[in-house]
């Protein structure tokens, strides 16, 4: 388990978790910061951006994840699926429903008649494997976000796929799909397919109440 510290900002009501690292820098520059008005230096109040107890209110966070197993597609079968999504602490906050289907490199994907199935993964190894994954939606989620999209990596990709931004909804409509395509599939794929794993990371922005700003001015 990874030690984090939750940040609380009272006067607007945001929430960050810093991990430990972050935690530790800002805490040395909290502890300068409060020698210098200890010691009445006249630069002891730094301006927002350098003021290690601030957080950029623009600052992404990770509002839940979402692990969806891809053995379906080891066997060429669709799944449908509606998953819980968890915060860190694995509390449950809502559910995400999605779709991973096989299908031809054109992206239309098979149906029963295209007699796809596999009885092995092991058939799949030196053939070229195409599928599509589509994240439908959310239900559910805390409804204090801006900017609210998914983002994840598939087998090898040094890059995240991120879907559209959705805002102030706690049942955001992603209607995300990405076909995805292997030519041909490696045994490392196949292995991938049968055991592993993608996990879907849902990040946003924190909505600043008026009444919150208001007070503050």
């Amino acid at each position: 388990a990874e030690v984090c510290v939750k940040m609380k900002n009272l006067e607007n009501g945001t929430e960050f978790i810093w991990p430990k690292e972050k935690f530790l820098n800002r805490l040395y520059l909290m502890k300068e910061m409060y020698n210098n008005y200890e010691e009445e230096e006249d630069d002891w109040d730094l301006p927002e951006d350098k003021d290690p107890f601030q957080e950029d209110v623009d600052t992404e966070v990770n509002i839940g994840t979402v692990q969806v197993f891809l053995q379906p597609i080891a066997y060429m079968v669709e799944m449908k699926e509606q998953l819980e999504v968890t915060d860190l602490k694995g509390n449950k906050i809502g559910i995400m429903n999605l779709e991973v289907a096989p299908c031809n490199k054109k992206g239309r994907e098979y149906t029963e008649t295209d007699d796809k199935f596999v009885d092995s993964p092991d058939e799949l190894v030196g053939k070229d494997v195409h599928f599509v994954f589509k994240i439908v939606n959310c239900r559910g989620l805390p409804n204090k976000y801006t900017d609210v999209h998914c983002k994840y990596r598939v087998y090898l990709d040094e890059t995240d796929v991120c879907t559209e931004k959705i805002s102030l909804t706690a049942n955001p409509d992603f209607n995300h799909k990405k076909q995805f395509s292997f030519n041909p599939a490696t045994r490392q794929l196949v292995d991938y397919l049968n055991n592993g794993s993608i996990m879907v990371q849902i990040v946003g922005k924190q909505y600043i109440r008026k009444s919150a700003v208001a007070s503050k001015k």
